[in-house]
């Protein structure tokens, strides 16, 4: 215990305060300037063998709230006078493209991976360019407060924030497109918390309860004053590229890379493990620990029930009223060190889903060989095409699968909240 008490407190004091924040200056100004230029430059740089942004207009550096780093970058197609070459045949024109979008869901809310700690967001364009080429989606890229500035849940109430915007201020905007309903799509970190995020809005007892955390904590109640006013759109469906960090991932993962990441989660979390987040009746950091919670939960009842017991007014579980996540796409590579924590949760998810009879059918996962972590967002030439294999069928997929659960907007307004 002294041992690891003395290097937690070398990594918060040498680690996160000055080598950590030398990185994240790394990704947010070079990195950042490298690959603004390289979108531009007149090579095929696209998932789709396209120019990087051939037809997609970027919106940069929307302000969705007062924090720092709560911005988006926003992606939307460009009008074209020829049809597009897309998996499920040619595209449709931009007028029509543009018909098709005001009445369904052509809105995706996408967040970045990084550990939590820095990204370059400029360097997943490649991928999602691809998207609205190929189906005229309007993509917001979100930015959220990095980690160990922003520990948990300040990201997740982030997210949570910029959602709440879109469907307030976007839902208006000229281009047409609606955000009452959205499609979730994130990457490692990323995917942790749109995940969560489908959970908040699709579960109020648990909204309820990540509110109440936040009354409880003087700085997060003056950090996000407004939570009582979002509302939230409907979440169509929840896409999770890469295996997803986690702390399962962060604990099994083998050495060196499960230093690095069990470093990156002690940065999010401030070093509180699982068992201490339940004891202390906190929000789960990490959705797979939320769904054990959920099974937990779900498993009491019934032996409740058949004892004919009473619940347990301590509980933080006993409102839960049944699982209610979206359809969801589990799309990861198969050397993928965190393939693991992807494989748990969609098992997790697969066995409340069945045991509650849901109705949405159990998630959908794909393992795709040679897929490294990163596959998808690295743009082709910086991988020298070794991922290229596995990209290409992957960007494939999820266009597929957004396709196939495209739902009319009726503009009636979003889902619930506040």
């Amino acid at each position: 215990p002294c041992a690891a008490a003395l290097w937690r407190a070398f990594e918060v004091v040498v680690i996160e305060r000055y080598i950590l924040r030398a990185v994240q200056f790394w990704f947010d100004w070079p990195i950042y300037a490298l690959k603004r230029v390289w979108n531009y430059l007149p090579h095929h740089t696209g998932i789709d063998n396209q120019d990087g942004m051939h037809r997609v207009r970027l919106e940069r550096s929307l302000k969705y709230g007062t924090r720092a780093k709560e911005k988006m970058h926003m992606l939307t197609p460009k009008p074209a006078l020829t049809p597009a070459l897309t998996p499920a045949g040619p595209a449709t024109t931009a007028t029509a493209t543009a018909a098709a979008a005001a009445t369904t869901t052509r809105a995706i809310v996408y967040c970045h991976g990084g550990g939590f700690v820095a990204t370059c967001r400029e360097m997943y364009y490649n991928s999602l360019a691809y998207l609205v080429r190929a189906g005229g989606f309007h993509i917001a890229v979100l930015d959220y407060p990095m980690a160990p500035q922003a520990r948990h849940p300040a990201p997740l109430l982030s997210v949570m924030r910029a959602l709440s915007y879109l469907r307030r201020a976007r839902s208006g905007h000229a281009s047409g497109v609606l955000f009452d309903d959205v499609h979730l799509f994130g990457d490692s970190a990323g995917s942790n918390l749109i995940l969560h995020a489908a959970a908040l809005i699709r579960m109020p007892a648990l909204w309820g309860r990540l509110k109440q955390q936040v009354g409880d904590d003087p700085t997060l109640a003056g950090q996000y004053q407004d939570i009582e006013a979002w509302t939230f759109p409907r979440v169509t469906t929840c896409t999770s590229i890469y295996g997803m960090l986690s702390r399962r991932s962060a604990e099994n993962a083998k050495f060196p890379v499960g230093v690095g990441l069990r470093f990156l989660w002690r940065c999010v979390t401030d070093g509180m493990t699982a068992e201490q987040e339940r004891a202390s009746k906190r929000y789960p950091a990490a959705f797979d620990d939320l769904l054990g919670e959920l099974m937990t939960a779900e498993k009491k009842k019934k032996e409740n029930k058949k004892k004919k017991k009473k619940e347990n007014k301590k509980d933080p579980a006993r409102h839960y009223k049944g699982f209610n996540m979206p359809p969801t796409f589990f799309a990861v590579g198969d050397i993928d060190p965190l393939v693991g924590s992807s494989l748990v949760t969609h098992d997790r998810m697969s066995s409340l889903v069945v045991g509650l009879g849901t109705g949405h059918g159990k998630p959908l996962l794909r393992v795709f060989p040679g897929g490294f972590h990163g596959f998808f967002g690295v743009p082709p030439e910086w991988q020298l095409g070794l991922w290229r294999k596995a990209a290409r069928p992957a960007a494939e997929d999820v266009f597929s699968f957004l396709e196939r659960f495209q739902v009319v907007s009726s503009g009636d307004g979003g889902g619930g909240g506040g």
